[in-house]
């Protein structure tokens, strides 16, 4: 086998449009399929989303990251270049999941991580005897991403790090704690601070579902990324505002946002989706202050270490937003509830945004399925404004529902 090549679906895109700019991130897990590559066989890379794929491509293989949202996407790209004769590779968390259905749409399929697998795998596809399923595991591999293969994209300045994997809660409604069990797998903290150098850039966004599930972990490696002189961003759970020290840390390595997914402020809720834990931290509106009162001791110039993945429902506001019917999840349900009046507005948007507007008496009602992906409309323009600049609308952090 000569060649690869590596593919990174889109979502979704109207003709004529622009990708979205905020998602021209560079697609850390290529780099990592990429250095796992041995250096005899050549490279090549499309991304969906900023690029034409050529389906004429002279190429022995095909590989394609599949995260739930661009599955059929991936599956049609998928289609096009079996049609030719040349065998692909699915992989990532939504052929973890379902690797029946993905097989439907490929010669082998990944399950599980890459590493201590991949070689086996092009080693297999050399000799025409791929298997129809690769276990991957769930341990890192000394390996530092292949970054040069983004050279000449028009990605954001931003670098997408590795830190850990994994998280020992069990959230009913998290797949990624349905894959490692509820354990977490630190990276090793030399390992980040050398792919931080190799990079060049000075802004990360760490790409840990909950950079904070092992505080000792992360409290070494922000003492270390203290000398750095970076500004990073990434995603934890609560459990962080009960930690001093770990708070300490975070802030003086360069924290700029924190995103933490609060889900439902409803006791009930949580115990269903089996969060519950999270309101046996405390009182949120002193815990998430707490997190805001060392945000503004590290004197850094951003202002917060503690930001919402979407901030909704603003009472102080004309019309009033209702609270208590802000649903996160795939499909907003109506059963069980007060009807509405209205319906006024309802779209599935072409980039996986599912939004709802409902008005009942003089009480509006905006349901979003929590993944902002785009501005294409008034309603997307509303998720953005709320998820990125909620300070805009409410004095305080307490009157906004962060989910």
């Amino acid at each position: 086998m000569k060649k690869i090549t590596f593919v990174y679906p889109a979502i979704g895109k109207k003709p004529g449009t622009p990708y979205i700019k905020t998602w021209k991130m560079e697609p850390l897990p290529i780099a990592v399929l990429a250095a796992l590559t041995p250096p005899d066989i050549e490279i090549e890379f499309f991304d969906d989303r900023l690029e034409l794929i050529d389906y004429d491509s002279r190429t022995d293989l095909v590989a394609i990251t599949v995260e739930t949202y661009t599955a059929r996407r991936a599956y049609g790209i998928a289609g096009k270049f079996r049609e030719r004769g040349i065998p692909v590779i699915l992989g990532g968390y939504h052929p973890t999941h379902l690797p029946e259905e993905a097989a439907a749409h490929a010669d082998a399929v990944v399950v599980g991580n890459a590493e201590g697998i991949w070689r086996d795998l092009l080693a297999d596809a050399k000799a025409g005897n791929l298997r129809k399923v690769y276990q991957g595991k769930t341990s890192f591999e000394a390996i530092q991403p292949r970054r040069s293969i983004f050279e000449g994209k028009n990605y954001l300045k931003l670098g997408l790090v590795e830190t850990g994997r994994g998280c020992p809660f069990t959230c009913h409604f998290c797949h990624i704690t349905t894959y490692y069990d509820a354990k977490y797998y630190p990276r090793p903290v030399a390992d980040i601070v050398e792919d931080i150098k190799r990079s060049g850039k000075k802004y990360f966004f760490f790409v840990d579902d909950n950079f904070v599930a092992n505080p000792g972990h992360a409290i070494a490696l922000c003492k270390e990324l203290a000398k750095l002189n970076i500004r990073w961003s990434g995603q934890g759970t609560l459990t962080m505002a009960k930690n001093p020290e770990l708070l300490y840390w975070m802030a003086k390595s360069g924290c700029a946002v924190l995103l933490i997914g609060f889900e439902s402020l409803d006791d009930a809720n949580l115990k269903q989706m089996n969060k519950d834990w999270s309101a046996r931290l405390g009182e949120r509106n002193e815990l998430v202050q707490r997190i805001h009162d060392w945000a503004a001791k590290s004197k850094q110039r951003s202002a917060t270490l503690a930001a919402a993945v979407l901030a909704i429902a603003l009472p102080l506001l004309f019309p009033a937003w209702n609270l208590a019917r802000l649903t996160s999840g795939v499909n907003v349900y109506f059963e069980g509830w007060q009807k509405p009046d209205e319906v006024l507005f309802l779209r599935e948007d072409v980039h996986g945004g599912v939004t709802t507007v409902t008005k009942k008496d003089d009480l509006y009602t905006l349901y979003t399925n929590g993944k902002f992906q785009g501005n294409n409309g008034h309603e997307m323009q509303a998720q953005y404004s709320f998820a990125h600049f909620p300070s805009m609308f409410v004095s305080d952090w307490d009157r906004a529902l962060v989910i």
